[in-house]
């Protein structure tokens, strides 16, 4: 059984009589890199500041390492965070900002120099151990908040959009970087964000924030495959959403009739009901699952419409088709032979995408 770094049970916080965090109830497996994703005003970042006892639940219970600390001041608790301003000392050298903590414990001054120099390496800064902040580049300065922040060997180590304000090179190289030091050191990272392709490129697992309450959590290609809500398919990447309502269920299908009349096969596994029988749901399906043209014809749920867009996105084509006034998004490998205005065929198979019951 895998052991749990942190865990909130039924956290709520209150700003006056806004909820910016309602009843929420998660668990942090020990070395992991959990992502809270989600859009600003979520409650995201005042679940992180909560977790480091920067901010006071309303109700509810936060534990880490089982121990109880609700209510313990941040300096009390085995956690360190890391910000997106990096909130390094300007007057300080970039090895006293890093040693810093260690000095404030009372560490013996060759110790401190040792561990220091071991963090630049580890960070791949090691000749950067008597500049000034001002002499690093942005990239260069979040390195060394990260290694001011791992220094103390924290167990926990919270980052609030560290990478947000760095330019799109530098935030992917980094985000690689970050990675494979957690992997290394095997600390358990949460880590905050609203950008939807750091979050499933670096996390074990994610949980989806909205309204302060937790949409979903699991690992990035359960939440992207499975969707659970109607806001986690719309926020987590592109998909197509087929509207309808549950008409017949069998051993391992379902049959969808939409508003038109059109009839859609499904598979079951994603439902939760033992009757789902005229429930109302969305067919989730993602652009890259659908099928065009000639590759439609072997598909068992088929669609006619007129492509009203073609984009060329590198590695594949993207195809915005109008079906009776209805856009669908179709990223397609090989589209070289249709072009705008063509009629063509969409498909797809009944194991290809997720239903989301809407009652």
């Amino acid at each position: 059984m895998k052991s749990i770094s942190v865990e909130l049970k039924n956290v709520t916080k209150k700003f006056g009589q806004v909820y910016a965090v309602h009843n929420l109830s998660l668990q942090v497996v020990s070395g992991s890199f959990l992502t809270l994703l989600g859009p600003s005003g979520c409650g995201k970042t005042t679940t992180l500041r909560m977790v480091g006892g920067f901010e006071l639940p309303s109700a509810g219970d936060i534990f880490l390492m089982g121990k109880r600390i609700t209510y313990d001041a941040s300096t009390k608790r085995q956690t360190n965070m890391v910000f997106q301003d990096y909130a390094l000392f300007p007057h300080k050298t970039v090895g006293q900002n890093i040693g810093f903590g260690l000095k404030m414990r009372r560490h013996k001054k060759p110790e401190i120099e040792n561990r220091v120099r071991e963090m630049l390496e580890l960070i791949n800064l090691s000749d950067v151990y008597d500049r000034m902040p001002y002499q690093l580049s942005g990239g260069q300065q979040q390195r060394v908040a990260l290694a001011r922040a791992l220094i103390l060997r924290p167990p926990v180590l919270l980052l609030d959009e560290p990478l947000g304000a760095l330019d799109a090179k530098i935030r992917k190289q980094l985000q690689l970087e970050l990675k494979q030091l957690q992997r290394e050191l095997g600390t358990t990272f949460i880590y905050v964000t609203h950008d939807q392709e750091e979050a499933m490129s670096m996390s074990d697992t994610i949980g989806i924030m909205h309204a302060g309450k937790l949409e979903q959590l699991g690992t990035p290609q359960e939440i992207y495959d499975n969707p659970q809500t109607m806001f986690v398919a719309n926020f987590l990447g592109e998909c197509n959403i087929f509207e309808g309502k549950i008409i017949g269920a069998h051993q391992d299908t379902v049959h969808i009739e939409d508003s038109r009349g059109q009839v859609f096969i499904a598979t079951k596994d994603s439902l939760q009901f033992a009757d789902p029988v005229a429930k109302r749901v969305g067919l989730v399906v993602r652009p890259e699952d659908l099928q065009i043209a000639d590759a439609a014809d072997s598909c068992l749920n088929k669609i006619e419409g007129r492509v009203i867009e073609k984009l060329y996105a590198g590695s594949v084509v993207r195809l915005v088709v109008e079906v009776e006034g209805n856009k669908i998004v179709i990223d397609a490998h090989k589209a070289a032979s249709i072009s705008t205005s063509d009629p063509v065929q969409i498909g797809w198979n009944p194991e290809i995408g997720s239903i989301i019951v809407r009652d």
